[in-house]
């Protein structure tokens, strides 16, 4: 059975395709985002790297525990300050009151959506320790491209420099193919139910 021809299928790639349209558009605005009922910033280069060097498994895989949800909560708050240890403390007292799992669950799409145009880990790459500083393709990259300053690299959502990313990959290359990640993902889904079709046939 071809997937065009699994109910619904038609229906929801158009509104996949109509999702990633908005979520693309919205990362070249400085509006908010929600996570459940929380406003919270856009994922930025800086804030991604903060959570990245904390390690929070939220990004990166692993047992989540509450401290990582309301450390990852806090770093992309719209009050995020490091150094104000009083507004974090009643912060920390609000966030723990969200319920956990459907917070955790929030977390994730969010980084999806900031994500979704983040090219695909090349499985060729040399092993060899790299040079530098992931961050430092990022910075090294945009200040050639565009002459921004290191903070206004480091403050763009991660979701505009990536889309970025693929626009002066297409220009150096024309031919190069992208992969839409929130298709591919509904592909699968739909791939598993025309199995189940086909198997209620038999």
């Amino acid at each position: 059975m071809e997937l065009h021809e699994v109910p619904g299928y038609t229906e929801a790639v158009a509104r996949v395709l109509s999702e990633t349209e908005a979520l693309r558009e919205l990362a070249f605005t400085d509006f908010p985002v929600k996570i459940l009922d929380l406003e919270v910033s856009q994922l930025t280069l800086r804030k991604f790297f903060l959570l990245a060097c904390a390690g929070n498994p939220l990004l990166f895989g692993g047992n989540v525990g509450p401290e990582h949800v309301v450390q990852f909560l806090w770093v992309v708050s719209l009050d995020f300050d490091p150094d104000d240890v009083e507004k974090r403390d009643i912060f920390v007292q609000l966030a723990a009151e969200m319920h956990f799992a459907n917070t955790v669950s929030a977390i994730r799409k969010y980084c999806q959506d900031s994500l979704m145009d983040r090219p695909p880990a090349n499985a060729n790459a040399d092993p060899i320790e790299s040079p530098t500083c992931w961050l430092a393709y990022f910075i090294d990259r945009f200040a050639s491209e565009y002459h921004w300053t290191e903070d206004q690299i480091l403050d763009k959502p991660i979701a505009r420099l990536y889309q970025l990313l693929r626009q002066i990959t297409l220009r150096e290359n024309p031919r190069y193919k992208f992969i839409n990640s929130r298709l591919t993902l509904l592909e699968i889904e739909y791939a598993d139910k025309a199995e189940e079709l086909e198997a209620q046939k038999q």
